[in-house]
């Protein structure tokens, strides 16, 4: 019978160590827990008198192995590596400088925080200070700001950025090219790029929690988070000086739009 078994749910046992934990093991788990009630999924496990009084449920060493297997599938889904998502690519006017655009692919082998903001947005403004302390602290080491004024009006953006000053890059996202390529339907909204143009999960030090979208502004007043990005910086520049050059040196080169 545990042959059978076996041989039925072999492809289920080929997908979960090919990466899909939960297509594979929702199947086990009536038999692994349960194991004695056909009404769960699993066999009847019996010795050999056909005495009904004499009915056992499984055996102990059966039940035991059964349970070391579904900890080692549950710990290995919980171990595994979360997906690697490319990041998507859009080219929008800059709003500071008159008829020039920037194509986000054009700072790859830079480490880009892109963010999602607008003037009217309480939450946005709250962060944009911090954003200036990291690229202050972190631009040197290759890690570039890029701030997107979406849902906005154009004069609005740009009497915030008056008002404030930031150094590090500001685009208007007038036609949604940005917002429709990231499917942002809300602000503030950051994601981080690595300089191999693959999104990389932001952990929040208070949860342990990492995701790719963040909309919580008070995680980059953190010193965890500047621990994270300084960590990650590092680990990233060693692999990518011999293909990019010196990281630092990398400018943002806007390309002139022709009316």
């Amino acid at each position: 019978m545990s042959v059978d078994i076996i041989r039925r749910y072999r492809h289920r046992i080929e997908q979960v160590f090919d990466g899909n934990p939960a297509w594979g093991l929702t199947p086990f788990l009536p038999f692994l827990l349960r194991g004695t009630n056909s009404h769960y999924g699993g066999p009847k496990w019996r010795t050999p008198s056909r005495n009904k009084e004499n009915q056992h449920p499984m055996p102990s060493p059966l039940r035991l192995i059964g349970g070391v297997l579904l900890w080692t599938l549950v710990a290995g889904a919980a171990a595994a590596e979360p997906p690697r998502v490319a990041s998507p690519d859009f080219e929008a006017p800059s709003l500071t400088e008159e008829r020039q655009t920037l194509l986000l692919s054009a700072l790859r082998g830079q480490v880009v925080l892109l963010n999602f903001w607008a003037s009217w947005c309480y939450p946005c403004r709250y962060e944009m200070p911090h954003f200036q302390t990291l690229y202050d602290r972190f631009h040197e080491d290759g890690l570039e700001v890029v701030a997107i004024a979406a849902y906005d009006k154009l004069d609005d953006a740009r009497a915030f950025q008056d008002r404030y000053g930031f150094t590090f890059t500001l685009l208007f996202d007038g036609d949604k090219a940005a917002v429709e390529a990231f499917d942002v339907k809300t602000v503030p909204q950051t994601f981080l790029i690595g300089r191999d143009g693959f999104l990389i999960p932001i952990p929040d030090p208070r949860t342990g929690e990492s995701q790719f979208i963040v909309n919580d502004p008070t995680i980059w007043e953190l010193p965890e988070t500047a621990e994270f990005l300084e960590k990650m910086l590092s680990s990233q520049q060693d692999g990518n000086k011999s293909a990019s050059g010196n990281v630092s040196n990398v400018k943002v080169t806007y390309t002139v739009r022709i009316p």
